[in-house]
């Protein structure tokens, strides 16, 4: 609980109260753990290198990041590179030297890069592989805020010669396997209220073996609640919270 007084006690003519009090209330074998916590505060360590793809990707498509090795000075200029010679093990790095910082950058691009060409989101253009360009995908996906791993799965599915026969329940299946929609979670004891659901959607939900959809997925939560905006079917509260985050 956090809290501070507007006005001292003398009334509201009174100078501003300057402090403030904050108290914890936890369970109590918990207690000296959020001392230490408070006292002795973990560091905080970068995230760069699980979303690196999506922001590199932006930068290539900007002009920002040319070729190689402007991805590895832009690096240099964030969080993370002054993390990773203060905890070179959090990062999987042999060592702090400058010669281990710089073989480590250097293989962190060279894999992006690759998964943003294999996702045919960049291009290389000159003999060395050197020179970066964007490709129309990696345009989409920077202006939409889209992930590169969304717009690979879109690229390779919607050119799928069987996509002609399945219209619009294969669309939704694949949009529903977008990568963002991962973070719809599922709550406990939901499956069965979705379950319950399923009659009135207009195309069946199905895995991709044929086999009946397990309703404790994301993908499947997403396709339900999309169909059912589609019908306009009446959902709880929470379940419309989802539909409109999914939305």
């Amino acid at each position: 609980m956090m809290g501070r007084a507007n006005l001292s006690s003398g009334g509201k003519d009174r100078a501003p109260n300057q402090s403030a009090k904050c108290v914890i209330f936890c369970h109590t074998p918990r207690k000296e753990y959020f001392i230490k916590f408070l006292q002795e505060p973990y560091p905080i360590e970068s995230a760069l290198d699980h979303e690196l793809h999506d922001h590199l990707n932006a930068d290539v498509v900007a002009g920002t990041v040319e070729n190689k090795q402007d991805a590895v000075d832009w690096i240099t200029w964030t969080f993370m590179y002054r993390r990773i010679s203060q905890n070179p093990n959090y990062y999987n790095m042999a060592g702090r030297t400058g010669s281990h910082i710089n073989d480590f950058l250097s293989e962190l691009v060279e894999t992006t890069v690759d998964d943003l060409q294999r996702a045919k989101c960049i291009q290389t253009k000159d003999e060395d592989e050197m020179a970066l360009e964007p490709a129309n995908l990696g345009r989409i996906a920077a202006f939409y805020y889209i992930k590169y791993q969304t717009i690979e799965l879109f690229s390779k599915s919607l050119e799928d010669e069987a996509i002609a026969g399945k219209k619009m329940k294969y669309i939704l299946e694949v949009l529903s396997k977008a990568t963002e929609f991962q973070e719809v979670a599922i709550r406990q004891g939901e499956a069965n209220m979705l379950a319950s659901l399923v009659p009135q959607l207009t195309y069946p939900v199905s895995e991709a073996t044929g086999e009946q959809a397990s309703y404790n997925t994301p993908e499947c939560k997403t396709n339900i609640l999309l169909q059912c905006h589609f019908n306009r079917s009446r959902l709880n509260p929470d379940l419309r919270i989802d539909q409109r985050f999914i939305l």
